[in-house]
């Protein structure tokens, strides 16, 4: 260590002091900043959780529409018009000619496949509809959504020379017959069935149509569900936590206020989530039961009600 000269005058050491009185608000304005991207940062997370939240409950529409909608016989379908959904065998306006099959299909799927590199690649897929009838109701299928069971109805495998090269291909065709009974699901209009939101065609049963769309949307289901429940959880966090830092609460606990706030939120997410769930599902059940429940007030209010005494002689 060095002695500092005798004729070297020491200088005091300067500390900043900042004035609050004169501008008490320089204390906070780091935090505010912080605070308020937070916040906003919050509220985005928690829009785009209820618009999931939404999206949700829409994934399961389809198989839920379907569900709740009455199977018709076809034959027997009178005055009827809006979404239905009827079952009957069908009657082709005309018939596809599909060389080496012996049944009347109403619909087809041909596949080709040539043999590239030791094995069957497929090249090539074709499909086709025809006009047909359920009963009385005509269905134009070609917007419709199919939900099919499809059995192989013929197999062609021959060779062909293309560009001077021989090559082997193979044709597997799949279709519906006109003897395979059919479930269709869509609008009724003029006695025709050509469109809709929702329009289905299948050769499946009732449980079976449920089923597959069910099994289809319940893993979206279920993604919307959780991602919604984590953005939510985000942002009731983003929105609590910036006010206890901004204005100083318990400082000395640090982390574990930060994972005690948002445990806090996910538990306030879930049971949110858990109750729109329930309250989308069965609203109509909540509506009955809110309209008993008057009901009986109303009742037990007017038997309640007394006539006031008459003291006048």
């Amino acid at each position: 260590m060095t002695n500092t000269p005798d004729f070297i005058e020491k200088q005091p050491e300067k500390h900043l002091k900042v004035d609050f009185k004169k501008n008490p608000f320089e204390k906070y304005q780091n935090k505010f900043s912080t605070s308020l991207s937070t916040l906003f940062m919050g509220l985005i997370l928690f829009v785009i959780g209820f618009v999931l939240l939404g999206y949700s409950e829409g994934s399961l529409k389809e198989s839920n529409t379907v569900q709740g909608l009455p199977l018709l016989e076809a034959e027997t379908l009178t005055r009827h018009k809006g979404l239905v959904k009827i079952i009957g065998f069908p009657e082709a306006s005309c018939q596809l000619n599909i060389p080496a099959c012996e049944e009347n299909l109403i619909y087809f799927k041909k596949i080709r496949e040539e043999f590239i590199d030791g094995k069957y690649v497929q090249v090539r897929q074709d499909e086709s509809w025809t006009n047909f009838k359920l009963g009385n109701v005509i269905i134009q299928p070609a917007n419709a959504i199919p939900v099919l069971n499809l059995q192989e109805k013929s197999r062609v495998e021959s060779e062909e020379t293309i560009n001077n090269e021989t090559v082997k291909y193979r044709e597997i065709i799949t279709g519906i017959a006109d003897s395979e009974k059919l479930i269709v699901v869509g609008e009724l209009i003029n006695n025709e069935i050509k469109s809709g939101s929702l329009f289905i065609v299948s050769n499946k049963t009732n449980k079976q149509i449920i089923s597959d769309l069910k099994e289809g949307k319940m893993t979206n289901w279920w993604i919307f569900k959780l991602s919604a429940l984590l953005l939510l959880t985000l942002g009731i966090g983003a929105f609590v936590l910036p006010i206890i830092v901004f204005l100083d609460i318990f400082p000395e606990f640090g982390w574990i206020l930060t994972t005690l706030v948002f445990l806090i939120s996910a538990i306030v997410s879930f049971i949110f989530v858990f109750l729109s769930t329930v309250v989308l599902t069965y609203w109509w059940l909540i509506f009955v039961l809110v309209g008993f429940v008057l009901i009986m007030l109303v009742r037990i209010k007017s038997k309640s009600t007394k006539k006031p005494l008459n003291f006048i002689p």
